[in-house]
């Protein structure tokens, strides 16, 4: 019952704000800049031997899709970890918290901003703002972009991905009131924070009255 309910609810407040920035992205832009244009740093990440033990079960949190797509818009933790040496003997680096990561291939275009330091493998291209008063404005277009526009850049093989050198190029576009689509985003999602914990605690007192009711 509780589950159902805040799935209900969940997927209800994704629909909203997904239908609030889509109107946004669809109306044209004044101008757009390239993503390569915004950042101080672009780059997929790397994965360790696995046949090498020493390089796993470290302190370095190892981003998989799995962990985008339980945790959405933040990542603040992971299920894997890897060590120095993994980072030291791979293509693998330390993306600093607030960046934005992107995936390319597989489930191609999830995107998130992580809240803690941590290394991701070569099927995610992460990105360090130069500005990151913008890393939710570009968040949001880059899921409106997955949504509607990545499937003419997505490259067909074995599984479909899309590679770095044109998320670089991906423009983001602006308005003038750009910034009052985070401000209202922002606050639509800290109130259905709220109410989706008193969702949670209104079912858990309702199943504690039932249980009381049969002792």
């Amino acid at each position: 019952m509780k589950w159902s309910l805040q799935s209900s609810f969940n997927s209800e407040s994704k629909s909203l704000i997904k239908g609030i920035y889509h109107e946004f992205f669809s109306k044209p832009a004044d101008y757009a800049i390239k993503i390569k244009d915004l950042i101080i740093k672009g780059k997929a990440g790397g994965t360790p031997s696995s046949t090498v033990a020493r390089y796993y079960n470290g302190d370095i949190p190892f981003l998989s899709i799995s962990d985008m797509t339980k945790q959405g818009k933040y990542v603040s933790h992971t299920e894997k970890h890897i060590s120095e040496s993994g980072i030291e003997d791979s293509s693998a680096w330390i993306v600093p918290s607030n960046s934005l990561i992107f995936s390319m291939y597989a489930s191609v275009g999830l995107v998130c901003i992580n809240t803690v330091p941590l290394a991701t493998s070569q099927a995610m291209f992460s990105m360090v703002l130069k500005d990151c008063r913008m890393i939710e404005y570009i968040y949001y277009y880059l899921n409106f972009f997955r949504d509607t526009k990545i499937h003419r850049h997505i490259e067909t093989g074995t599984q479909s991905n899309i590679n770095a050198e044109t998320v670089r190029n991906i423009e983001i576009p602006f308005q003038s009131n750009h910034s009052k689509l985070v401000e209202t985003l922002n606050s639509i999602e800290k109130r259905l924070n709220n109410e989706k914990d008193m969702l949670s605690l209104l079912v858990d007192l309702k199943a504690y009255l039932l249980s009381k009711l049969f002792i």
